[in-house]
């Protein structure tokens, strides 16, 4: 299972982007993320990330959310059809949230 470092740097590589591209791709779309945050992401040293850091790093890097947050959940990839229910499921498991923070999590995706 890939973690979210290695992830990380198999898709910038892929990309042949930079966390400095990541931060200013991340800017554009109105977040918040530094490229040292990014780099420490890699390096592994940054673990319990927020909802609005996996945000802005998946849009930092161009990348499905909803993959990169199983990535950072530790959930193998299968064919399995995620549901919003699902990945409320998943999110909480991630973050132990709150119900309350959970609403807030689905207007930051959009979902119902």
């Amino acid at each position: 299972m890939e973690t979210l470092a290695e992830y990380v740097n198999r898709v910038m590589n892929e990309k042949n982007i930079k966390a400095l591209d990541v931060e200013a791709r991340a800017t554009e779309l109105g977040h918040k993320i530094t490229d040292t945050y990014v780099t420490n992401i890699m390096r592994g040293t940054n673990k319990n990330l927020s909802v609005e850091k996996l945000i802005a790093l998946a849009d930092g890097m161009d990348v499905d959310k909803v993959e990169l947050f199983k990535v950072a959940a530790g959930i193998e990839e299968s064919d399995e059809v995620w549901t919003v229910q699902s990945l409320t499921r998943v999110i909480q498991k991630i973050f132990k949230l709150k119900p309350a923070e959970i609403k807030r999590v689905k207007k930051i995706l959009k979902i119902d």
